[in-house]
């Protein structure tokens, strides 16, 4: 038997602490994306979602990106490792929201 302090009865558990961080509400980063590949007339084209700061507020926009057109991928699977290679930006540790300036 595990000996704790005297007249605890869990002598595992800690005293609760009071926590304050900032009270903002925080918009989690998407780890990875797998984008969306299209063959839309005779062209590749891929969606994905892209964090943007507008107005102080951090969004995410469905970017949509022209991969190639078919002579230049005649299968799926050349279009998709280009679309793979294209999300390796947004994929990546090091990757932060572009600051859009909307100006009235």
């Amino acid at each position: 038997m595990i000996e704790g302090t005297a007249g605890s009865k869990n002598p595992g558990t800690l005293p609760l602490r009071a926590v304050t961080g900032p009270t903002e509400e925080k918009l989690a980063r998407r780890r990875f994306q797998k984008g969306q590949l299209l063959l839309l007339q005779q062209r590749w084209s891929m969606r994905f979602y892209e964090d943007v700061f507008e107005n102080g507020e951090r969004r995410r926009h469905r970017v949509q990106k022209f991969l190639g057109t078919l002579k230049e991928f005649p299968t799926k699977r050349l279009a998709m490792r280009e679309m793979k290679a294209a999300l390796d930006a947004v994929n990546s540790l090091a990757y932060r929201p572009k600051i859009n300036h909307n100006l009235p």
